[in-house]
């Protein structure tokens, strides 16, 4: 707590100094045992607020990444503040025009999260990915201004709004054709084939072996304070 109110003290003079603070309230928060949940959610929407308002993009993503260690439960238990909370990662990334890191995180979300991709975020990933690896810029740009971005914390679906590409930025901020060409077809043999229409909605999810996600579990409806995790 005492973190907490010097990193507020100072958040109006030295947004630097005040991240630096706000962080530091999460990293002293102990990691619980299996079963055992913390209650910091204050703290949280508090540090990724001040992080994401200072642009320290890398340090509000380990914020989300303690928050997600905090939470500390059994795959099978995954919901959407989890699935919203690495979706917020790749969109940190993103603004911060780290495109390489981007595609590690969508990577790591696919492989590691119980049932990720039949959920409309990550649906919503797999179309951008594919809009990255075929350089279409139009139909990413449309896709970061969508419902499943709006869903996320606040803050975070604010950056979503404003990231956009054309073909000269695209070459500009480094995007590599080759490495989310591999991403794409990485995330084909764990999801099987994705298809979408002309309009890029997504049709029909063939050959997935992982666990059915009903979109209208997931409320997509509005953003929230905080990717409440708890």
């Amino acid at each position: 707590r005492t973190l907490v109110k010097a990193a507020k003290c100072v958040q109006k003079t030295d947004t630097k100094e005040a991240a630096r603070f706000a962080l530091k309230a999460m990293k002293v928060y102990p990691i619980p045992n299996k079963g055992r949940r913390v209650q910091n959610m204050d703290t949280y929407n508090t540090v990724l607020g001040l992080l994401i308002r200072t642009k320290n993009f890398q340090e509000a993503d380990e914020c989300i990444v303690i928050q997600l260690k905090h939470l500390n439960v059994d795959p099978n238990e995954y919901n959407r503040y989890i699935y919203k909370a690495w979706s917020a990662r790749a969109v940190l990334a993103l603004s911060d025009s780290n495109f390489d890191r981007c595609a590690k995180i969508i990577g790591q979300t696919f492989e590691q999260v119980t049932a990720y991709g039949e959920t409309p975020w990550g649906k919503c990933m797999r179309k951008l990915v594919n809009a990255l690896a075929h350089a279409k810029t139009d139909t990413f740009n449309a896709i970061m201004k969508g419902p499943e971005f709006k869903a996320l914390d606040n803050q975070v679906a604010r950056l979503a709004r404003k990231i956009e590409l054309d073909s000269k930025s695209y070459e500009q901020k480094g995007v590599s054709k080759v490495q989310y060409e591999a991403l794409n077809d990485k995330i084909t043999e764990i999801c099987g084939a994705l298809e979408v229409d002309e309009e890029g909605r997504v049709v029909a999810q063939k050959g997935s072996s992982q666990q059915q996600i009903k979109s209208e579990d997931l409320d997509l409806t509005g953003g929230v304070e905080g990717l409440d995790l708890t």
